[in-house]
C-alpha cells in the first residue's frame, strides 16, 4: 500500500462528511464511473475549507454559493445540472413546491436521481423514488438516513428552504482536461481568488480559513458543535485529498514524471495535515465538542491549525507546479 496513506487506510473511503459531493457521487456514479475519492478530488471538495471567523459555527461547510461552485466542480467531471430552490430560510410557495415535485419526478422517471437540501436534517442527500399514490419521496442522505418523506415536507424542513439539483446531461472531459480543472478549483479556493463564487460575510476559504480560525479560539468565542462538526468534515476532507493525490501519482506513472513526483509531493503532505487534524478531532470529538475555550485546550488547538496550515501551504505549493507543468 502507498507509503502516503498508509496511517488512515483503516478507515473507509465509501462514505464522506461532505455530504454534496456523498449527493453528487450517488447521483452520477453510473453515468461518470468515478470512485467517490476521485470526484472528491476532481471536483475540489476535498480540498475545501470554509470557516466563520466569529464562532466556527455549524453552517461553515455549507455556507458557500453551491451553483456557482457546482457549475466548474461538475462541469470539470463532465456533469451538467439545473437547479432549482427558494432564497435563505424561505419555505416554497405552493407553487414552487408544485414545480419542484414536478421537477423530481421527471428526472426519476428517466432514471436520473435528484440531490437535494435538508431532506432528514440540514445536509445533502438524493431523491431516488416517489409514489404519488402516498404522496411520498423515496430518499438517502449523506448521514445514512433513508426513508420515505412527504412532497409537503421539501423546502419545510429544519430551515425552511428548498434546494434541488437535476442532471441534465453528460458529456467527456480528457484525463489532462481534467487534472488541470481539478487543480484550477483548488487552488482558486485555497488562494480566495474563486471567481463568481464570493467568500460569504464573516467567513474566510481555503489557507485563510486556517487564519480565522485561530482568530476565533484567540477571541474565546468557538461554538463547540460547530467547532466539532467543521472539524470532522475537514479531517475527513484531508483524507480524501491525500488519496486523491496519491492515486493521481499511481495513474501518471508511465505519461508525466513531474506529475507523478509533484503527486507525490502533495499527497504527502495532505496526509500530514489530516493527521493533525485527526489529533485535532479528538480534542474535540463530535458531537459533544469539548471544550474549545478552555485555555490549555486553546493553545493546542492553535498550535495544531498553524501546523495544518504550513503543511497545507507546501501541498498548494507542489499543486502550483502540478499545474504549471500541465500548462506546458
Amino acid at each position: 500500500m502507498d507509503s502516503t496513506v498508509a496511517n488512515l487506510a483503516c478507515e473507509s473511503y465509501e462514505g464522506t462528511w461532505t455530504t454534496m459531493a456523498f449527493a453528487i457521487h450517488r447521483a452520477t456514479r453510473s453515468k461518470t464511473k468515478l470512485s467517490l475519492v476521485e470526484l472528491m478530488g476532481y471536483t475540489g471538495y476535498a480540498f475545501r475549507l470554509n470557516v466563520n471567523e466569529e464562532k466556527v459555527d455549524v453552517a461553515g461547510p455549507t455556507a458557500f454559493d453551491w451553483d456557482a461552485y457546482n457549475k466548474k466542480a461538475l462541469g470539470n467531471i463532465g456533469v451538467r445540472f439545473v437547479s432549482y430552490g427558494t432564497s435563505d430560510f424561505t419555505p416554497p410557495t405552493p407553487d414552487e413546491l408544485t414545480l419542484a415535485i414536478s421537477k423530481i419526478q421527471e428526472s426519476i422517471d428517466k432514471e436520473q436521481p435528484v440531490i437535494a437540501w435538508d431532506l432528514f436534517l440540514p445536509e445533502f442527500g438524493i431523491i431516488y423514488g416517489y409514489d404519488d399514490d402516498k404522496r411520498e419521496f423515496h430518499a438517502r442522505d449523506g448521514t445514512g438516513k433513508d426513508g420515505p418523506i412527504a412532497y409537503e415536507k421539501l423546502g419545510n424542513g429544519e430551515l425552511k428552504e428548498l434546494f434541488i439539483m437535476t442532471i441534465t446531461d453528460y458529456f467527456e472531459v480528457s484525463k489532462v482536461e481534467r487534472l488541470k480543472g481539478a487543480l484550477d478549483i483548488i487552488l482558486a479556493h485555497a488562494l480566495e481568488k474563486e471567481e463568481g463564487c464570493p467568500v460569504p460575510m464573516k467567513f474566510r476559504n481555503g489557507l485563510q480559513g486556517y487564519d480565522a480560525w485561530v482568530k476565533a479560539f484567540e477571541k474565546e468565542k468557538v461554538h463547540p458543535f460547530g467547532n466539532a462538526y467543521t472539524i470532522a468534515v475537514l479531517y475527513d476532507a484531508r483524507r480524501f485529498a491525500a488519496k486523491f493525490l496519491s492515486d493521481v501519482r499511481s495513474e501518471w506513472q508511465d505519461e508525466n514524471d513531474s506529475v507523478v513526483s509533484y503527486a507525490g509531493i502533495a499527497s504527502d503532505h495532505y496526509e500530514d495535515v489530516a493527521q493533525l487534524l485527526l489529533e485535532f478531532r479528538n480534542i474535540f470529538p463530535f458531537p459533544e465538542g469539548g471544550e474549545p475555550n478552555d485555555p490549555a485546550n486553546r493553545e493546542r488547538a492553535i498550535g495544531l491549525l498553524e501546523k495544518a496550515k504550513e503543511s497545507e501551504e507546501l501541498g498548494i505549493e507542489a499543486l502550483q507546479k502540478m499545474y504549471a507543468e500541465l500548462e506546458r
